[in-house]
């Protein structure tokens, strides 16, 4: 869903789809903790490339106050939705290391 998201509150909502699927890890024994950390990266990665190429189409410096101020908000909401879902899953991955054993 990042990779074909074409507006930033598309992207949000693809985060929040990504890491309510990645909570099943929870119910995942064989998945290793050390791989889903590594997903996470390659999300991280993604979500960066695709809000480059969605802001780069947009000529910022020559929008309206108002319009600049509601695509920035839309931004400020991504990274706060970003932070909290990688939150949560930080604390998940502990709770499973803790659970598994300290072995991965």
């Amino acid at each position: 869903e990042i990779l074909v998201a074409t507006s930033v509150e598309q992207l949000t909502q693809a985060v929040r789809t990504i890491f309510n699927h990645m909570r099943r890890i929870r119910n995942a024994v064989q998945y290793p903790l050390w791989r889903a950390y590594h997903l996470v990266e390659a999300v991280s990665r993604d979500l960066a490339a695709q809000l480059l190429k969605i802001l780069s189409t947009q000529r910022l410096m020559q929008q309206e106050a108002e319009l600049f101020s509601q695509n920035m908000a839309h931004c400020a909401d991504l990274f706060r939705v970003w932070n909290d879902e990688v939150g949560q899953f930080r604390q998940l991955v502990r709770e499973q290391l803790k659970k598994r054993g300290n072995n991965e």
